[in-house]
């Protein structure tokens, strides 16, 4: 697309997508399967927003790299059967895409997700007629990395960093943007000094008109 002069970034897990909704299930199916001992609730929203490295350390996942790679080939499976089947977004959410949309502002994911996961949400929310890019975790493995090199990209003379935890806000101010932190998502304690704080994705819209002023 090019350099634009605004830009709305979004986080996905906890921002866009009420993620525990078909992560939990997914992740406490596929483990036992493969003699893991299921992690807890807790663990796994705990681990939203990490790398895939970084997931499998704080679910207590360690095995040689052929049965990592089975594991993580079975979740994608069952990633995607729990999608089709749980997956939700916010609501209030879609609305605002439309609306963003509308008032002609370019809209990009930044998530360190992986990219099947990715193109699960794009899929299954039909989502990608309303970002003009992306960025996930191969982009690099620190979501300050990950986000530079969008901006890199759009290079917007202005833009905001919309997200529900410390890794959104923390990336953000190392690039030089404001965040709005969405107290709606998963750790709402780590983003209450953001910026602009919104309390339901149906605030999403005003803030991020009034964060691009």
């Amino acid at each position: 697309m090019g350099k634009v002069e605004k830009l709305a970034i979004f986080d996905i897990d906890g921002t866009l997508h009420v993620t525990a909704a078909m992560a939990i299930p997914a992740y406490q199916k596929v483990m036992p399967e493969f003699g893991f001992a299921p992690a807890s609730d807790e663990a796994i929203i705990s681990s939203f927003g990490d790398n895939s490295e970084e997931i499998l350390r704080k679910l207590g996942i360690s095995a040689p790299p052929d049965v990592i790679d089975a594991f993580n080939a079975r979740m994608k499976i069952v990633d995607w059967e729990m999608m089709k089947e749980r997956g939700q977004f916010y609501p209030g959410v879609m609305q605002t895409l439309a609306r963003l949309k509308e008032a002609g502002i370019p809209m990009a994911v930044c998530s360190m997700c992986t990219e099947n996961y990715r193109l699960q949400i794009y899929e299954k929310f039909g989502i990608g007629e309303y970002m003009s890019g992306y960025r996930t975790e191969e982009w690099g493995d620190d979501k300050i990395v990950v986000l530079k090199s969008l901006l890199d990209e759009f290079q917007p003379e202005r833009a905001v960093m919309i997200g529900d935890r410390f890794f959104d806000l923390r990336a953000a101010r190392a690039n030089g943007i404001p965040t709005i932190g969405c107290l709606y998502g998963y750790a709402p304690d780590e983003v209450r000094d953001a910026e602009y704080t919104v309390e339901s994705a149906d605030e999403l819209f005003d803030t991020i008109v009034r964060a691009l002023s």
